[in-house]
């Protein structure tokens, strides 16, 4: 793998930390998403379809990227 290879790995894993730190959520009984830390979620639910499509198409963004 070469450096520039790795770098698009590594970027792609950072991405997909950041979008598990910080999860799409639905407050009390709104249907308006904000997204917040996830270890202070405070009464609100996690959306997981957006947060599974964001997975998606992070994984989409780094195994097609012809740049990588």
């Amino acid at each position: 793998m070469n450096r520039k290879q790795r770098a698009c790995v590594v970027a792609g894993f950072f991405l997909l930390v950041l979008s598990l730190l910080f999860v799409p959520t639905h407050p009390y009984r709104s249907p308006l998403v904000r997204y917040s830390f996830l270890f202070t979620g405070q009464g609100s639910s996690i959306d997981f379809a957006r947060l599974f499509a964001e997975w998606v198409l992070i994984a989409l963004g780094q195994g097609g990227s012809s740049t990588c």
